[in-house]
């Protein structure tokens, strides 16, 4: 079975808890790419997990060839700004705030 190859925005508290999962736990997922403000802890987590694509802005991982889905974990005062980056990626995207957002576009 073909994994879907996600990336992942935002490994805080809750956003590292779905990085870990996605990486061992969630079946026919793979997780390829991290992106986070604070570089050195999308660096470090990335290392913990085996991923070698890590970038500092969102809009770099969502232009990523290799990533085909983006969960989206950041913090609610950047959550909008970064959900309308992944929505003008090609990308599918898992958010907690999704239909908030797209009521509002």
């Amino acid at each position: 079975m073909k994994k879907l190859k996600i990336g992942i925005i935002g490994v805080g508290r809750l956003g590292y808890e779905h990085a870990c999962n996605i990486a061992n736990r969630v079946p026919g997922s793979e997780l390829v790419a991290i992106a986070d403000t604070n570089f050195d802890r999308a660096k470090q987590i990335a290392e913990e997990l085996g991923v070698t694509a890590v970038y500092n802005d969102p809009k770099a991982l969502c232009a990523d060839p290799n990533v085909e889905a983006v969960a989206i974990i950041t913090n609610t005062a950047s959550h909008v700004e970064t959900e309308i980056v992944g929505t003008r990626s090609t990308l599918r995207i898992a958010s907690v705030f999704r239909l908030i957002l797209r009521s509002r576009l």
